[in-house]
């Protein structure tokens, strides 16, 4: 009898669907030069329930340095710095935020049910990667919306307070 009720349970497993790829899965990591090609000159954007402000819309200059930008584009501020490395084939970004701050070093994953990250694909703008934490203190995931365009949050006059912009992901 338990081995029809795994059996059973393989079975519903495979016939839910097709899974979500991202961080875990080799197939989905990007190389240096894809990694580069998605963040050198655009935007990435997430929202956290547990930071203040609740989320960031970081710009990612070909120069290396890292912009915020706050309260609808206004503000912009250099936050850091960001540098892209080979690591076993994967892409490695790094992140040195001032002053003195964190300095959280990912992995980025396309988010996808489709194939292996292979041609244009793993790079076109926008799309939901994941940011998977492999050192510097990061955390183990992060949803991170990547654009080619500012998410520009909006002002809710009921809370006096900025709301991150929908198309930025979810994060603890």
């Amino acid at each position: 009898m338990r081995v029809q009720n795994v059996f059973l349970l393989v079975a519903a497993l495979a016939a839910s669907g097709p899974a979500i790829a991202g961080c875990g899965v080799a197939s989905t990591y990007l190389n240096v030069a894809q990694v580069n090609a998605v963040l050198a000159g655009n935007y990435a954007c997430g929202k956290s329930s547990k930071l203040d402000p609740p989320g960031w819309n970081e710009r990612h200059l070909a120069n290396g340095s890292l912009e915020e930008q706050h309260e609808g584009g206004a503000t912009v501020k250099t936050v850091g710095t960001w540098a892209v490395n080979n690591v076993g084939g994967r892409g490695r970004v790094a992140y040195s935020y001032v002053p003195g701050g964190a300095a959280p070093v990912y992995e980025v994953a396309r988010v996808s049910d489709s194939e292996p990250c292979q041609g244009a694909a793993c790079t076109t703008l926008p799309q939901t990667y994941q940011f998977c934490g492999v050192g510097g203190g990061a955390p183990a995931v992060l949803n991170i919306y990547v654009s080619t365009t500012f998410q520009a949050p909006s002002f809710n006059n009921a809370t006096k307070s900025w709301v991150m912009n929908a198309n930025c992901p979810a994060n603890p």
